[in-house]
């Protein structure tokens, strides 16, 4: 019986693991494997089971944190190609430890070269952005501690969702907006900030299609062709934008007491009456003064 129920099941597709976290790696490799022909189908079959054999990597959320060169080194030595790691890459939508540190190293390329620069040129704005868009992003931080794809979409995030069974029934465009509202007060809660980069945004862009399989139409933008992921981007890079922006200048209160003025302003306009009213207060005593002084 339990055999039957396993042939049962629908065999996933290559674009089913794109982004997906949870898949299992000897199930990419055996997808993979069915598109190619001869010693290359064979050589991704062993591929994959020597990185299970040696490295014990069962699914891409650890999988994915293998160093690029390590990588590339299994699969020369099991017969694949000096170009197979980028495919893999490219077929799952994440990058090995080895390719996704170009932010980090443009921060730090930015910062020796900063501190070359005299002093007078630095500049000390806090919402100034580095010239690299996943700079000091939530991506930038969870990729550098190496927890990105240990961060999945709580549960509590969904509840917005006010759509009965929207695994088949399509959401209202007010639910959206209200998802990826509760998506980024989720990460003002946790990181503290809004910025959450291209790379977390296309994460959690694929657990939110998972969910929500069917969007609305946004004009003449059909529903399958958005993207929850790129939503999440614009959104967050827009609220951070914001967010630095300068407070504007507080108007002045136009109350008659001299309290809702400020320091220097009483400090003037007393100044201005001293010298008004010093002129009438001696000639006021010369008036006034006894001729037997």
């Amino acid at each position: 019986m339990a055999l039957a129920v396993v042939g049962a099941q629908t065999e996933r597709t290559l674009d089913s693991f794109y982004m997906d976290a949870q898949a299992r790696v000897n199930e990419f490799f055996h997808v993979w494997s069915s598109d190619l022909v001869g010693d290359d189908a064979q050589s991704a079959l062993k591929i994959g089971a020597e990185f299970i054999r040696v490295h014990a990597r069962t699914r891409f959320s650890t999988f994915f944190k293998l160093q690029a060169s390590v990588v590339e080194q299994v699969i020369l030595e099991n017969g694949g190609g000096t170009g197979w790691r980028q495919t893999i890459e490219e077929l799952a939508g994440f990058q090995f430890e080895g390719r996704s540190a170009p932010a980090s190293a443009d921060l730090l390329r930015t910062e020796s070269n900063e501190s070359v620069r005299p002093a007078k040129k630095l500049k000390t704005d806090a919402c100034k952005h580095d010239s690299h868009p996943n700079a000091n992003t939530i991506s930038a931080q969870l990729n550098e501690s190496g927890e990105l794809m240990g961060h999945p979409l709580p549960d509590h995030v969904f509840s917005v969702i006010t759509t009965p069974n929207p695994l088949v029934n399509e959401i209202k465009e007010s639910d959206l907006e209200a998802f990826t509202d509760s998506v980024l007060a989720h990460c003002s809660r946790t990181f503290a900030r809004f910025n959450i980069g291209r790379p977390l945004a296309r994460i959690w862009g694929a657990q939110a299609h998972a969910r929500l399989k069917k969007l609305p139409n946004y004009g003449s933008v059909a529903g399958e062709d958005r993207s929850i992921g790129n939503m999440l981007y614009e959104k967050s890079k827009n609220r951070s934008h914001v967010r630095c922006r300068p407070a504007p200048p507080a108007r002045p209160c136009v109350c008659a007491s001299p309290r809702c003025l400020p320091a220097a302003m009483r400090r003037h306009i007393s100044q201005c009456c001293m010298r008004l009213l010093l002129p009438c207060a001696r000639a006021h005593r010369r008036s006034t003064r006894s001729p037997w002084s």
